[in-house]
């Protein structure tokens, strides 16, 4: 019985993960493409906007790819330790991320402040791009948080297992 219930566990995990991913690798391609097209299209706003934001997503497209990957190959918890490990792991590290994402936007706010001769006309647009990546990543990340921590029931297989 708790076996069964732990080889769930794992697949849930499994398959929240590999949805997650797929979120981040969808906006990351739909990011890069729009930022390429917009940015080469003449009088298309602020084109330091659309360069960062294609460039930004670059990042997102490894991290996606690489954690799809990962994902699919990696192998269901063998005991329940494992899996408490895996889960907290990936847990842990998604609220980290949502921390990093706080200074993504902090820093896309001090870049549209910024007044430096040579990238004066590029800044405030990198910075916009920075918040508008950040403000989603947080959202993601804490989303993502908290769909792992939803589908959790290996306390109840704790609580199952004769002593």
């Amino acid at each position: 019985m708790a076996h069964d219930a732990l080889r769930q566990q794992a697949t849930q995990r499994t398959n929240v993960t590999l949805a997650g991913l797929r979120i981040l690798l969808w906006w990351a391609v739909a990011n890069i493409t729009f930022g390429v097209l917009l940015r080469v299209l003449p009088g298309v706003g602020n084109n330091a906007f659309w360069e960062m934001t294609a460039l930004w997503n670059v990042v997102n497209l490894f991290l996606a790819a690489g954690g799809l990957r990962r994902a699919k190959h990696t192998a269901q918890a063998a005991s329940l330790h494992g899996e408490i490990a895996s889960i907290h792991r990936l847990e842990k590290t998604l609220l980290f991320n949502a921390g990093l994402d706080v200074g993504y936007v902090l820093f896309g706010v001090l870049l549209t402040q910024l007044s430096v001769d040579a990238l004066q006309s590029s800044l405030p647009g990198w910075g916009y791009a920075i918040i508008v990546q950040g403000l989603f990543l947080f959202v993601f990340d804490l989303g993502f948080a908290g769909r792992l921590s939803r589908i959790r029931f290996y306390e109840s297989i704790l609580t199952s297992v004769p002593e």
